[in-house]
Order: structure tokens, then C-alpha cells, then sequence
């Protein structure tokens, strides 16, 4: 259907909707998570917090962005996605103004549960959800060029966020984040709308040819068991410690190895320059290759960066790169496979279910492995103990997935 709004724009108005949700992801994912770790050595020195509280102000986030998954369905089918998503951009704000005023721990914590529900509200499941509805066909591209936006995050920031704890202290950096994510949210509402209908128009349909199919059925696969949807939902659950814990704990890993923070701002940087691409192109290789395919692809590479980190120790200069690189490659098993996950197993009618389902096991498994790195660099004075385990988790996470594409028979691409 074509209408004379749909004209006004050069290319489908879905994508502008995508570049919405990117920069939605920027914030919400990008600088509440991404970016907040390269905070983590500056509270261990600075506020004078231990590993553990360090560990437990994360936590805190994966608890209520827990309880955000949880009810993030309700908000949108009462609020509508785009309400929904202003309430997390909102609680986003407010948690950075209040880490901007205080320096208690339970303070942070505080603020770490408001941006817990930011993560939830305004995060992969308003995306999915949005993408779902303004895209048909293969989604995996749309859905990595959407999430591409919290990599983007860790190339602008982190060098300057550095420099502004050194020169002004680090409220006056949480005060910098507040200001600019009040900026970035007024644009996000600005572009989102909840769906093509709104809009007076039809979903871009993604394929391999420019014929757009009639409106079709998309059933889930057979010999889709509660066994195999246990299976999957526990891959999601052990995926949330390497992807959430794991991951903010890698400066820190880095710092209490000896390097310095500036270079491992660095380090980071360039893992968000090789993220955003890697979204895209993983999104690109599922729907090419199936997911399937795309699981052995992006675990093999997240394993070996695992692997890798747990060399940090070695205060390598040019190990770090290939680390970042290769952890980047892997990262999108996040934010890519988890939507392809539930379009592939689901049908219509159980695919916003899967989402809710998947991404609540997701996060959950972060506020299980949440404190494990602190307590246990509490104990052994170094982060590598919890890296190992991050790696045996990757590991089975991926011959979870592998083991239910296989029995349903999702071994091909589409």
C-alpha cells in the first residue's frame, strides 16, 4: 500500500523508525550498561567502594530490569510502545542526575534500579516488538541495524567520559550523561511511532527479491516441545552472565591487571567501532545463513574472546585488540539472536511472548551471575575466576541453542 505521506520519504519510513530505536539503544542499553562499567574503577577509587558493592550496583539493575521484563508487556499494550518507551527514557535521566549529586552506595544502588527498569522499558523489547511490526519477511538485518545504536555508544564516549572524570571529577561526568541523554530522548519520541497503521502505511518487507509476498501465516516450527522451549530459555538465562555481568566487569578485569584507564577507554572504543558493524552483519549472516549457522559463528567467536580475556594478566598491548574484536563478533548473541531466537521458534500468535520470555530469562540470569565477580575478586584478588566461568557459560549456552535448532529441524537457511 502505498499512500502520499509514504512519498514524502526517499527511503520506508520503517528505517527512520530503526534509527529511532538506535538511538533509543544508545541510551538504554549503549550508556546504561556499555558505557556505566567504564565507571566501575573510578567508584573502586574514588567513592571508595569495594569489588563486591561495585558488583551489587549492577545487580541491583538486573534485579528491577527483571521486574521491568516482567511487566514491560502490560506497559505496552496500556501505555502503547512509544509511552512505554518514554517512561524508560525518563527513569534513564533520572538515575544519572542522582549518581550525579551522591556518592553513597545505596544511592547508586537506588539508581541502578531506576535504570534497571530503563533497560526493561525502554530496551530490546520495545525494539523487537517495533521491528516486528514495521518490518515482515527476514528481520535479522533490521533488527542488527536497530541494536547497532548501543555499540555507538562505546565509540563516542568512553575517551571523553575519561577525560571529563579527570579534569572535573565524576559527578560532573554523570551530570554530562543526564544532559545528553535528555537531548537524545527528545529526538527518539520525536521519530518513534508504534506502527505502520498509525502512519497510514504498510510494513517494509524484508527478502532476497523486491516481490512483496501477500500477507502469510508464520506458524512455529514443528516438534517445538516444552522441553526444547525449556532448552532455549536456559540458553538465554546463562547468556545474561557473560553478556551482562561479564561484560561490565571487563574494564575492571583490565584496571586491576594494570593497565590504565585511559587505555582501556581505548580498548572499548574500538570494540563499539567493530560492534556496530558486527550487528549488521550478523543480522545479515541469520538471515542468509539461518541462525543456525549464525549461532556456531558468533559462540566460536565469543568463546575464543572469553578465552582471551582471561589472558588479560599478561598486560598485552595488542592482545587487548583482538579480544575486543573478537568479542564484539560475538556480542550480538544478545541483541540479534535473542529476536531471531523467537521469530524462528515461535509462531504470530506466541511471538511477543517469546520476546517477553526470552529477555526475561535473559536478565534474570544477569542478577544470578551479577555479584559473582566481585565476590570472587574479593576472594582471589583478580577478575579471571569469573571470566572462566564466563567462558564454560558461553560454551553451553550455544550447545543449548544448537541442540533445539537442530531437533526442529532449523539447520538450513530460509
Amino acid at each position: 500500500m502505498t499512500t502520499p505521506q509514504s512519498r514524502r520519504f526517499p527511503i520506508h519510513r520503517a528505517w527512520v523508525i530503526a534509527t529511532a530505536c538506535a538511538l533509543m539503544l544508545f541510551i538504554t542499553m549503549g550508556m546504561n550498561l556499555n558505557v556505566f562499567s567504564l565507571y566501575y574503577p573510578h567508584m573502586l577509587r574514588d567513592l571508595g567502594f569495594t569489588n563486591a558493592q561495585v558488583s551489587w550496583v549492577g545487580t541491583m539493575r538486573s534485579m528491577t530490569a527483571l521486574a521491568g521484563f516482567l511487566t514491560v508487556h502490560l506497559l505496552c499494550v496500556r501505555l502503547g510502545l512509544r509511552r512505554t518507551v518514554a517512561v524508560g527514557l525518563l527513569l534513564q535521566i533520572l538515575s544519572r542526575v542522582i549518581c550525579g549529586v551522591t556518592s553513597s552506595f545505596w544511592a547508586y544502588c537506588g539508581a541502578s534500579a531506576l535504570a534497571g527498569l530503563a533497560y526493561a522499558w525502554g530496551g530490546m523489547v520495545p525494539l523487537s516488538l517495533l521491528i516486528g511490526r514495521w518490518f515482515q519477511g527476514h528481520i535479522g538485518f533490521a533488527v542488527g541495524y536497530a541494536s547497532a545504536g548501543s555499540g555507538l555508544a562505546i565509540i563516542l564516549l568512553p575517551a571523553a567520559q575519561d577525560a571529563i572524570i579527570k579534569s572535573h571529577g565524576l559527578h560532573t561526568a554523570f551530570l554530562c550523561e543526564a544532559a545528553l541523554t535528555v537531548l537524545l530522548s527528545a529526538l527518539v519520541l520525536l521519530l518513534l511511532r508504534d506502527s505502520p497503521a498509525q502512519v497510514g502505511l504498510s510494513p517494509c518487507h524484508m527478502g532476497h527479491d523486491n516481490t512483496v509476498p501477500e500477507a502469510s501465516v508464520h506458524l512455529a516450527p514443528e516438534g517445538m516441545t516444552r522441553a526444547l522451549l525449556f532448552m532455549i530459555l536456559l540458553a538465554a538465562f546463562i547468556m545474561g552472565g557473560p553478556l551482562v555481568a561479564g561484560y561490565g566487569h571487563i574494564s575492571v578485569l583490565y584496571t586491576s591487571s594494570g593497565y590504565d584507564t585511559a587505555d582501556v577507554s581505548r580498548y572499548l572504543s574500538y570494540m563499539g567501532l567493530i560492534l556496530i558493524f558486527s550487528k549488521a552483519l550478523c543480522g545479515a549472516i541469520a538471515d542468509r545463513l539461518g541462525c543456525f549457522r549464525a549461532n556456531f559463528i558468533l559462540g566460536g567467536t565469543f568463546v575464543l574472546a572469553h578465552i582471551l580475556l582471561c589472558m588479560a594478566p599478561m598486560q598485552s598491548r595488542t592482545l587487548p585488540y583482538l579480544t575486543m574484536t573478537l568479542y564484539a563478533l560475538g556480542a550480538p548473541l544478545c541483541s540479534v539472536s535473542l529476536a531471531t531466537w523467537a521469530r524462528d521458534l515461535s509462531g504470530d500468535d506466541t511471538y511477543e511472548r517469546y520476546v517477553r520470555w526470552l529477555n526475561t530469562c535473559y536478565i534474570t540470569g544477569a542478577l544470578v551471575f551479577g555479584p559473582l565477580p566481585g565476590l570472587l575478586a574479593d576472594r582471589f584478588h583478580s577478575y579471571v575466576p569469573a571470566f572462566s566461568i564466563f567462558t564454560l557459560a558461553s560454551l553451553l549456552c550455544i550447545a543449548l541453542a544448537q541442540i533445539v535448532y537442530f531437533r526442529v529441524g532449523l539447520t538450513k537457511a530460509a
